[in-house]
């Protein structure tokens, strides 16, 4: 079960339960601290929704934190009928979807280099570690793109999670990266598997032309105008894929740090994304430049720059469903 609570006027969570028994010893969440979970109509002090066997927080110290407002009904339904967000998303989600100013694709990325300066040893140590993990396994003869299949989308989230936990300063370490493993491990799989295939239906026409031209033409080089067809194909339909992995790009982050259901993570990220579309084909852009750069330093400058690229994306998803989006 997937908590959320009040701290410092804002949404924190979801915590798992041994996470939520840890902040009750630490008193971080003590008995009338606001929770909120799946199937609650409000916020409410935990020791109102407490009972025999949770963690009891008799011992913590008694305080006060600000409310992180619940959606009027009617409203998160007017937002979901506008394009907005389903009615059953966490009310932090709903602020999400009304966010107006656009965001700063270098300012991801500066802040991206930061955290990369801060915490390299998690950052970089955890995306070494799984991607020898991904590159080994892949490596298996006849079995490695299977395992792969059920290994990957875990490990990219693992990476997401690092980042994540070290914007947050929440002391983030390189065995975090493993943290898809166990913090829905199947939705992670899934999640990863329709967004690829989202992403890879623009080009099925591009597939169905060349499998047409070389059956009726195999053994033949294709003439100029073929070739200029093709390309011009490419122009056309390589963009709107880029377009759909940019606009679901966060369904993975939502499924690790917000426990969302699949389905529930690919319509949050796009409809959220979506009104984010210029900034967000921005960052793809300047960190793409930026992975370009690092592979003319002999591929090895990739080892840098690829994790902080993933670190500036990190910060687009703070920006626009983390710790940071402002409840009113």
């Amino acid at each position: 079960m997937s908590y959320y609570y009040a701290k410092d006027g804002q949404q924190a969570g979801p915590v798992d339960d041994a996470e939520l028994a840890r902040l009750i010893n630490e008193r971080q969440i003590r008995g009338n601290t606001l929770v909120w979970k799946e199937g609650m109509p409000d916020w409410l002090p935990y020791q109102q929704i407490w009972k025999e066997g949770m963690p009891d927080w008799r011992g913590s110290d008694s305080g006060t934190m600000d409310v992180p407002p619940m959606p009027d009904p009617q409203t998160a339904q007017a937002d979901w009928e506008s394009g907005g967000l389903p009615f059953a998303t966490p009310p932090i989600l709903v602020e999400a979807a009304q966010r107006r100013e656009p965001l700063s694709p270098m300012a991801c990325l500066r802040e991206g280099w930061d955290l990369f300066k801060l915490e390299t040893s998690s950052v970089f140590g955890g995306f070494l570690l799984a991607m020898l993990c991904i590159i080994g396994i892949s490596s298996i003869p006849i079995v490695g793109g299977c395992i792969g299949f059920l290994i990957n989308a875990p490990l990219v989230a693992g990476m997401w999670w690092v980042c994540i936990r070290g914007l947050r300063r929440q002391g983030p370490g390189v065995g975090d990266v493993f943290a898809g493993f166990s913090r829905s491990w199947l939705r992670l799989v899934l999640t990863g598997l329709i967004t690829t295939l989202l992403g890879w239906i623009p080009l099925i026409p591009v597939g169905i032309a060349a499998y047409v031209w070389g059956r009726f033409n195999f053994g033949n080089p294709p003439e100029p105008t073929v070739v200029v067809g093709f390309v011009l194909l490419l122009l056309a339909v390589v963009p709107i894929s880029i377009a759909i992995g940019l606009l679901l790009l966060f369904a993975a982050p939502l499924v690790i740090d917000r426990g969302y259901d699949i389905g529930d993570a690919l319509s949050a990220s796009w409809r959220v994304s979506i009104k984010q579309t210029l900034p967000l084909l921005g960052l793809f852009l300047v960190s793409l430049l930026l992975q370009l750069t690092g592979a003319l330093a002999c591929c090895v400058g990739l080892l840098i720059t690829m994790p902080v690229g993933i670190a500036a994306y990190c910060v687009a998803y703070e920006e626009l469903f983390g710790s940071r989006v402002k409840l009113s």
